[in-house]
């Protein structure tokens, strides 16, 4: 069995090529001059709360994040899931491992 223990927005945060859908000023580099933080090499497995993280980013754009319904099927609706499948998954064990699991249940 496998136990998600960690927010999904850390996830979010390791495909982060959705932000830019969002707000077209939300570049890795315009984040890591504005928080201070490089998406790119950010251990997504090691924020503690990656929501807050997803808060301040959008807090850039004078909007908010929220976990409500609406906020989560946007991302969803933005998220390159090939890079997830093929790449994210490396970088990520829980995801991997969740990935695996479901490749396996679908064989």
């Amino acid at each position: 069995m496998i136990l998600v223990i960690m927010e999904i927005e850390a996830w979010f945060l390791g495909e982060y090529s959705f932000l830019t859908k969002i707000d077209s000023c939300l570049t890795s580099k315009f984040i890591l001059d504005n928080l201070g933080f490089a998406l790119n090499v950010l251990d997504v497995e090691q924020i503690p709360h990656p929501s807050q993280v997803l808060d301040s980013i959008y807090q850039l754009i004078q909007r908010s994040y929220d976990k409500s319904e609406r906020t989560v099927e946007e991302i969803a609706s933005l998220l390159d899931y090939e890079f997830i499948y093929l790449h994210l998954v490396e970088k990520i064990k829980q995801l991997k491992q969740l990935i695996d699991a479901i490749n396996l249940f679908l064989k």
